[in-house]
């Protein structure tokens, strides 16, 4: 064994691989902590924290009177996202290969409220101005599955139809149509990824155990330079498998260039 950092960390990550190469795979009792440190010539306790990691990873379970076992891996919700928005673009924006009879369903609150000088910077508008903010919870088969927060200057919005994303005539249409409905065209939309272990309230929201990873993408929908909405949005990293469709076209012709000859 070999690599850097404290010993039981170097043991969890020979475990770990033997666990993702299916050396080990699901189902299978795991090596006792005197047969690991038999194993790997090291202490019992160095084997008891090496087992504590992966225990906290979520890679393995513990049955008491039975021993540890390695985990079966989360069945993943494939979330496609994409350039395209259709109507009711909330429902499938997380909708996936799910089960046909599945109970899929989102909920909604909006508060106009001031903005932080985060969300400021990100919408390019001033901290203090007004905001929409709307917070999702979509739920599939009764377990949340993501959150979404996302925030509007008021300044395009007040007094108008859609001033209330889920409420009126365009309710549940999604941000590109309740914009055209007001002149404004939604012409392009960024999102980054990251990963990052869940604030205490998306891990309560979610119901998911602290410390386990989400992925925290941020979308921002622009018309021409200005920025319309920014979100926020929250899914469970071990459960989600996040899909990007990408049209690739051809290249495209040299225009032709006409010469008028002067007679």
């Amino acid at each position: 064994m070999s690599g850097a950092g404290p010993l039981y960390r170097r043991v969890a990550d020979a475990i770990r691989t033997r666990i993702l190469n299916g050396t080990l795979p699901p189902g299978t009792r795991l090596p006792s902590r005197a047969q690991i440190t038999a194993d790997f010539g090291v202490s019992e306790q160095v084997a008891r924290h090496a087992v504590d990691i992966l225990l906290a990873e979520g890679l393995v379970t513990s049955r008491p009177g039975a021993g540890t076992f390695v985990a079966r891996p989360p069945e993943r919700r494939r979330v496609c996202r994409g350039a395209r928005h259709q109507p009711h673009e909330h429902v499938q924006v997380f909708c996936g290969e799910f089960p046909r009879d599945a109970a899929r369903t989102w909920g909604c609150d909006a508060e106009a409220t001031l903005a932080t000088p985060v969300v400021a910077g990100r919408l390019g508008i001033d901290a203090g101005d007004r905001v929409m903010c709307s917070r999702y919870v979509f739920v599939d088969d009764a377990r949340p599955v993501m959150l979404t927060t996302s925030w509007e200057p008021l300044a395009l919005t007040w007094g108008t139809q859609i001033m209330f994303p889920e409420q009126g005539p365009y309710e549940g249409l999604g941000v590109v149509a309740r914009m055209r409905s007001i002149g404004i065209r939604v012409d392009r939309a960024n999102e980054e990824v990251t990963v990052r272990p869940a604030l205490p309230v998306e891990a309560e929201r979610l119901r998911l155990r602290p410390g386990r990873y989400v992925l925290f993408i941020e979308r921002t929908f622009l018309a021409g330079r200005r920025t319309v909405e920014v979100a926020d949005i929250v899914l469970p990293a071990d459960s989600t498998r996040v899909v990007y469709p990408i049209e690739v076209t051809g290249p495209r012709r040299p225009a032709l260039l006409k010469l008028a000859l002067a007679g």
